[in-house]
């Protein structure tokens, strides 16, 4: 009877076990996700044909403003999904990281110029130090999951 109750302990934690890598695992792939669409961008739409006669003015953005919200809305449900499955130091990167995102997307989407925007100097934001913490925090998470999940087996 003894030796049944430890084996369906042992069971349950490696169940446990599983469960948390998986859900590492996802938090991982959102993160490289989130860095993939940071670091590919949001170009303005120029066409070929108009550089021969000279028109070289910056069309309109190649992805909606709308598409990219919503894209940016998707990784934070998937992230809120996934931070109560994590360990409290995981889900703090997956928060930041989804942070950093956030600003990176409203940094592009904003329809306040460049130079009326406040400069990061004086307390602005910087897009490159964002897409940093993206790179970081996706690195992390990725260091997180190697170490938990694949150097014990």
């Amino acid at each position: 009877m003894r030796e049944e109750t430890e084996r369906a302990a042992v069971e349950l934690r490696a169940k446990g076990s599983q469960l948390a890598c998986e859900k590492l695992q996802a938090s991982v792939t959102l993160a490289a996700e989130i860095n993939f669409s940071a670091d590919r961008g949001y170009l303005n739409a120029i066409r070929l044909s108009d550089i021969p006669v000279g028109n070289t003015s910056l069309g309109g953005l190649a992805v909606p403003t709308a598409q990219i919200n919503a894209e940016q809305l998707e990784f934070e449900r998937r992230a809120s999904e996934l931070i109560p499955f994590l360990a409290e130091s995981e889900a703090e990167i997956l928060n930041r990281t989804t942070l950093h995102h956030y600003v990176v997307t409203s940094l592009r989407t904003s329809e306040v110029p460049l130079d009326q925007r406040v400069p990061p100097r004086e307390g602005g934001f910087d897009a490159n130090t964002e897409l940093i913490g993206i790179r970081d925090g996706a690195a992390r998470l990725a260091d997180a999951y190697r170490i938990a999940c694949t150097e014990q087996l």
